[in-house]
């Protein structure tokens, strides 16, 4: 995971990393996060599905996060629904991941062009 080069540029950003252990342990800003989630690193990290699963993971043993993020939620949201929205939101990254490398690989794209291409044939 050290070598991804979005997690070293974080690393490398001490305010970046200040607001991180902060929203770790359930004193974070809400504004000071959306302000971080505009950092390019971050975003990076994001839409690595591994790092999401292991972030809700490490929320999950971590009950001044879970606290943290109750308190930005509407009234008479449970925790427990909480967790499995973000597990469920964590295996929908990790099937997007895997349907998009699937999807840009060059033999299935002829494949697709091809099947359309004999189907348009065959109805017309």
């Amino acid at each position: 995971m050290m070598n991804n080069p979005a997690l070293k540029e974080m690393m490398n950003n001490p305010e970046t990393l200040k607001q991180a252990m902060g929203a770790m342990n359930g004193q974070g800003d809400p504004a000071a996060m959306q302000d971080m989630m505009k950092n390019p690193s971050m975003q990076n990290l994001l839409n690595n599905p591994e790092m999401i699963t292991n972030a809700v993971n490490m929320m999950k043993g971590n009950p001044a996060m879970l606290d943290a993020m109750a308190a930005q939620l509407p009234q008479g949201v449970d925790r427990n629904t909480m967790l499995k929205g973000l597990e469920w939101l964590a295996s929908l990254a990790r099937f997007y991941a895997r349907s998009r490398s699937f999807v840009s690989n060059k033999y299935v794209q002829l494949s697709f062009i091809i099947a359309i291409v004999s189907f348009f044939f065959w109805y017309f």
